[in-house]
């Protein structure tokens, strides 16, 4: 929570000029994803705290950084994360865990796959 509250403070300090530095992130959302992506290779995080376009932008490029990561798309009225990964994916719960958590975001559930 502090990282969302220091976030927040360099925002309306500096403007919202910093959302322009995340418009680089290569990750694309999944509707523009060419091929229609497997649900065995979809990732539904559900995620306390996620109330801005940072926070969107955020998370992206977070998960954008990875390579075994094809999409991400925030949903922030839902407040979940469905991630696209490539089928040789290793993308544990414990990594998803740590990147959520580290940056700042209350992790509330993983499902993993077809339900």
């Amino acid at each position: 929570m502090n990282k969302l509250f220091i976030s927040l403070i360099i925002m309306l300090t500096f403007g919202f000029s910093a959302s322009n530095t995340f418009a680089e992130v290569e990750v694309s959302p999944l509707s523009s994803v060419t091929n229609a992506p497997s649900c065995e290779n979809q990732i539904q995080v559900a995620v306390d705290g996620l109330v801005c376009d940072f926070c969107a932008r955020a998370l992206e490029k977070v998960f954008g950084k990875r390579d075994d990561v094809n999409a991400i798309q925030v949903d922030l009225n839902q407040g979940k994360v469905l991630i696209d990964t490539l089928p040789e994916s290793n993308l544990d719960d414990t990594t998803i865990t740590r990147l959520i958590t580290d940056s700042g975001y209350n992790l509330v559930a993983i499902d993993k796959g077809c339900s």
